[in-house]
Formats: C-alpha cells, sequence, structure tokens
C-alpha cells in the first residue's frame, strides 16, 4: 500500500509559479526596499494631484515548510526592534523620493518650456527662408 500524501505533485501544477513571485510590471514594482536581517519595508508609489506620494508595508521574510520565502505582516518581540530600524531608515527614504521626483518633474517642466519657446524660433527662421 503506497501513502498518497508523498505522490509527487503533476507537471503542469510544479511549473506554475505562484502570483507572489512572478515578477511585476514596471508601474507596479516597489519604489524601494529596504532592509534590516528578516524584516523588511517595501515603499510602494504614486502619483497624487498633489505630487508624488509613498506608502510603506513592513513585513518580515520566513521561509515555509517547503523551503519557500513566504512574507509575514505578524512580528515578534526582536522582529519589533529591526521593524522599527527599517521604518527609520523608509521614512528618510522617502523624503529623498519626493525629492528626487520633484526635481524630475522640475526637469522635465524646464524642457517642455525650452522646446515651447524654441518652436516660434524655428518657426521664425523657416518664415524668413522663403
Amino acid at each position: 500500500m503506497t501513502d498518497q500524501s508523498q505522490t509527487p505533485a503533476p507537471q503542469a501544477q510544479q511549473q506554475t509559479a505562484p502570483q507572489a513571485e512572478r515578477p511585476a510590471p514596471a508601474s507596479k514594482r516597489p519604489a524601494d526596499t529596504l532592509r534590516a536581517e528578516n524584516v523588511k519595508a517595501t515603499i510602494w508609489g504614486r502619483d497624487d494631484e498633489n505630487g508624488p506620494a509613498f506608502a510603506t508595508k513592513i513585513s518580515r521574510t520566513y521561509k515555509d515548510a517547503e523551503g519557500n520565502l513566504r512574507d509575514s505582516d505578524h512580528l515578534s518581540g526582536a522582529d519589533l526592534l529591526r521593524a522599527a530600524r527599517v521604518a527609520e531608515m523608509a521614512y528618510a527614504r522617502e523624503g529623498e523620493l519626493k525629492r528626487e521626483q520633484a526635481l524630475s518633474r522640475e526637469e522635465r517642466k524646464a524642457q517642455h518650456q525650452d522646446a515651447r519657446t524654441q518652436e516660434p524660433a524655428q518657426q521664425q527662421v523657416q518664415d524668413r527662408g522663403r
């Protein structure tokens, strides 16, 4: 008599990666991930009508019974100290990301403004050539 609990899974099920393990599209990737040992802070960004906005998720990474890495939002005593550390790091990083995005937005505005001022000048040069 064979033990069915040791029967290997069908090949089709083994090849299909869980949703969490598939690479996310570029627009769905976090802005940054910071770590303190097994605790991480994942910073997610979005554009708001008031400019860039960020949200941070703190989680603990562990290995399940099969050896797969998993995340949990349940933290133990030592994890709380690491969470405090990554929370402080995430706070500082969010400020940096806001400044970087504001700077790049100002650069895009300046480039757009330059392009708009160059268009009439180019039009005048073309008109003189006629």
